[in-house]
C-alpha cells in the first residue's frame, strides 16, 4: 500500500453511483474534491475516512441529496470549512449531519436547493452562505432569513434567485453581517433594496454587490432619493459594485451618499445623464469619491457612446460565488497607507481641455482601472503640458483595452504626467503604434509595465533609459521584428521580460543580469549563436521558455543542440520542444548528436569527393581536345 499526493481530485460526472469506504484510500493528502454532478446514489459513512485533510468539498446535483446523507460521513473531515450542496429534498428529511460539520465556515446553495436544507444552527463557525439560482419566489421575506438570526454570518448572497421585492425586516437581526450579493436578480429595485437595509436594526452592511440588478425593469438614478440628506445603507457602505445596470442619471445627491466609499466597481455602464454639464458630472464623481481608493470603470460610458459590449463573465452565476474578492482583487494591497484627502468646493468646474486628467481623480485613489471607457482621454489633443499635475497615490493605473485598435495613440507620455507613485501600469491592447520610453523617467516607482497586444513593432523602437525599480516588463503580440542590442541593459532591477508571441528570428540583444524568466516563445527562432548561448550560459537562475518556435536540428546546428541538451539553464517544457529535421519533427533532447555528426560528416565527404569526381570527369573530357591541338 502506497500514498498518492494529491491536493486536488476532480471525479468526472457519472463516473460513481456508489462511493464505498474504499474508494478514497490511499489518497489522504486531498485539500480539495469535487464529485458533483456524478450521479451518486449511495455513500458509505466511511467513504471519507481517509480525507482527514479535506478543506473544499463540491457534492452538488446528486440523486444521494435527495434521500439524506448517512451519519457520520463528515466526522472524518475535522479541516472541512467550504461545501457546496443542491437537490430537491424531502421538507421531512433531515438530509445533512449539520451537527458533524462544526467547523464549516462557508456554504454555497446551487439549484434545486430549498429550505429543508437550512438547519444551519449547528454551525457555530459558518461566516459565508450563498444561493445561487435558489427559487424563493418573487419576495424575498424575513422568513427566508430566519435561520440565519442571531448569527455569525458575516456574508450573504442571493444570486440569480427570481427577487422582485425585499420585504420590510428581511435583515434584521443579522448584526455580524457586513457583505451583501444580490447580483443578477434583474427585476429587483435598487432603491428597495437600500430603503430595506437602511431601515434594519442594528445591520450595517460595509460590501454591496447589485450587478445586473434592475437592469431589465427598473432603471437606477443615481441619487435620486437624496436630498437633503443620505439613506443609512448608502452611508455605511465602503465598497459597491453596481456594473452592467441602467443609469438613467446622476445628479448631486450621488456625491452626498457615497462620499464615505473606498473601492467602487461601476463598469459596463452606460450613464445617459450626468449633471448638467461634462465638468459638473465630473465634479460629482470627485465629491463621490473623495476617499476612494480602488476604482473598476471598464467599458463605462457617458451619453452619447459607443453601445455596451457582451458581459462576458455574467453568463455563469458560479463565478459570482466568491464576487468580493473577484471584484476588488487588489483592495487590500492598495489600502495599507493612510490618507488625509484635501477639502474643498463640493464641486469641482474641471475641464479636460486645460488640465492634466489626475488633478480630477480622488486625492486617496491607488487602484484605477478604466480599459476601454476612457481611450478618448489619451488622444494627444485632450492634453497640454502641466507641470502642476500630479497624483500622489495612485499606485495601480490599468488603461487596456479589449480591442487592437488600428488608431495611432502617442499620448500616453503625457498621460503619466505627475505619477510619481505609480507602481502597476497596463497599457496592454491599447492600439499603440510608438512609444517613447523616455516615460520610464516620469515614472520612478514603477515596477511592472504592461503592453501586450499593441503595435510597437510597426515603429522603431527607442532606447529604454536607465530605471532601478522596473521588474516585470512585457511586450508581448507586438509584432516585433527586433531590439536594439542596448535595448533592455539599462533595466537594472528587471527580473520579468515577456516578448513571446512577436517575429523574433534571433537574439541579437543583450539582458540585464538580474533577469529571472525570458519568454522567447511563439517568435520565429530557429536556433541560438555562440553569444546568445554564452549569455545564457552566465546566468545560472534564468527561466527560459521557448515553446512553439521552428527550431532546426539540420547539420549546421549541432552546436545550438549540445547547448539545448546539456545547458544548465532552466528550460521550460525541455524534454517536449521540438525542432525540424529530414522534413520531420523531432523532440531536441531526442536528437543523437553524435549521430548527426557522423551524418553530417558522410554527407560532407560525399560532396568533397563528387565535387572531386565531376573535377576529373571535366579533367579527361577535355584532355584529348588538349593533346589534340
Amino acid at each position: 500500500m502506497y500514498s498518492i499526493v494529491i491536493s486536488f481530485l476532480l471525479l468526472f460526472h457519472k463516473t460513481y453511483k456508489t462511493l464505498d469506504r474504499f474508494v478514497f484510500r490511499g489518497i489522504s493528502s486531498i485539500r480539495e474534491l469535487n464529485i458533483s454532478s456524478c450521479g451518486i446514489e449511495n455513500i458509505s459513512s466511511l467513504a471519507f475516512q481517509d480525507l482527514t485533510l479535506l478543506e473544499v468539498l463540491d457534492m452538488k446535483n446528486n440523486p444521494i441529496l435527495g434521500g439524506g446523507l448517512p451519519r457520520g460521513l463528515f466526522v472524518p473531515l475535522p479541516k472541512l470549512q467550504r461545501l457546496f450542496v443542491s437537490g430537491r429534498t424531502h421538507a421531512t428529511s433531515d438530509i445533512i449531519p449539520w451537527k458533524e460539520l462544526s467547523n464549516l465556515t462557508e456554504i454555497i446553495f446551487t439549484p434545486g436547493s430549498d429550505d429543508s436544507l437550512w438547519n444551519l444552527a449547528a454551525l457555530p463557525n459558518l461566516r459565508k452562505v450563498y444561493f445561487i439560482h435558489c427559487r424563493f419566489g418573487s419576495v424575498l421575506t424575513p422568513a427566508t432569513t430566519q435561520a440565519f438570526r442571531n448569527s455569525t454570518i458575516q456574508e450573504l448572497a442571493f444570486i440569480t434567485c427570481g427577487i422582485k421585492t425585499i420585504a420590510n425586516g428581511t435583515f434584521d437581526g443579522l448584526s455580524s453581517l457586513e457583505v451583501l450579493n444580490l447580483a443578477g436578480n434583474s427585476q429587483l429595485n435598487i432603491d428597495n433594496v437600500i430603503d430595506v437595509l437602511s431601515a434594519s436594526s442594528n445591520v450595517i452592511v460595509k460590501t454591496l454587490i447589485l450587478d445586473l440588478v434592475g437592469s431589465s425593469s427598473s432603471p437606477f438614478v443615481a441619487g435620486r432619493h437624496e436630498r437633503p440628506g443620505c439613506r443609512a445603507a448608502w452611508l455605511n457602505l465602503r465598497k459597491v459594485s453596481i456594473r452592467g445596470i441602467d443609469i438613467i442619471s446622476i445628479n448631486s445627491g450621488f456625491q452626498n451618499c457615497f462620499s464615505n466609499l473606498e473601492a467602487i466597481a461601476l463598469g459596463f455602464n452606460t450613464i445617459t445623464k450626468c449633471g448638467n454639464s461634462w465638468p459638473q458630472c465630473v465634479g460629482f464623481f470627485i465629491g463621490a469619491f473623495l476617499h476612494v481608493r480602488y476604482i473598476d470603470m471598464a467599458y463605462f460610458m457617458v451619453s452619447n457612446t459607443p453601445g455596451l459590449e457582451v458581459l462576458s463573465g455574467f453568463n455563469n452565476p458560479t463565478n459570482w460565488v466568491k464576487l468580493n474578492e473577484d471584484y476588488f482583487p487588489s483592495f487590500k494591497e492598495y489600502t495599507s497607507e493612510t490618507c488625509n484627502p484635501h477639502t474643498g468646493p463640493s464641486n469641482f468646474d474641471v475641464s479636460w481641455n486645460k488640465t492634466c486628467i489626475w488633478q480630477a481623480l480622488p486625492p486617496c485613489l491607488t487602484y484605477f482601472k478604466a480599459d476601454h471607457s476612457f481611450k478618448s482621454l489619451f488622444a494627444p489633443t485632450q492634453h497640454r503640458q502641466c507641470v502642476q499635475c500630479s497624483s500622489n497615490t495612485l499606485k495601480y493605473l490599468n488603461i487596456s483595452s479589449r480591442f487592437t485598435a488600428s488608431t495611432d495613440i502617442t499620448g500616453l507620455n503625457r498621460t503619466v504626467l505627475g505619477l510619481s507613485e505609480l507602481r502597476t501600469l497596463d497599457a496592454s491592447k491599447f492600439g499603440l503604434k510608438f512609444l517613447d520610453f523616455e516615460v520610464l523617467q516620469r515614472l520612478p516607482s514603477l515596477e511592472i509595465f504592461h503592453l501586450e497586444g499593441n503595435l510597437l513593432g510597426l515603429s522603431l523602437l527607442s532606447h529604454i533609459p536607465r530605471h532601478i525599480r522596473l521588474q516585470d516588463l512585457n511586450m508581448a503580440m507586438n509584432y516585433i521584428k527586433e531590439f536594439p542590442a542596448d535595448m533592455f541593459i539599462n533595466l537594472v532591477a528587471l527580473q520579468h521580460l515577456d516578448i513571446s508571441k512577436n517575429q523574433l528570428n534571433s537574439v541579437r540583444f543583450k539582458l540585464p543580469p538580474s533577469l529571472k524568466h525570458l519568454d522567447l516563445s511563439s517568435n520565429l527562432l530557429t536556433s541560438f549563436d555562440s553569444s546568445t548561448r554564452l549569455m545564457m550560459n552566465a546566468m545560472s537562475l534564468l527561466v527560459l521558455h521557448l515553446d512553439h518556435n521552428p527550431f532546426q536540428c539540420d547539420c549546421s546546428e549541432t552546436s545550438f543542440i549540445k547547448w539545448y541538451q546539456k545547458t544548465v539553464t532552466n528550460i521550460t517544457n525541455r524534454g517536449n520542444i521540438i525542432c525540424q529535421q529530414s522534413m520531420r519533427t523531432r523532440p531536441i533532447m531526442m536528437i543523437k548528436t553524435s549521430q548527426l555528426e557522423i551524418k553530417c560528416g558522410l554527407t560532407v565527404n560525399v560532396v568533397v569527393i563528387s565535387s572531386v569526381v565531376s573535377s576529373v570527369v571535366v579533367l579527361m573530357a577535355t584532355l584529348p581536345v588538349i593533346v589534340y591541338r
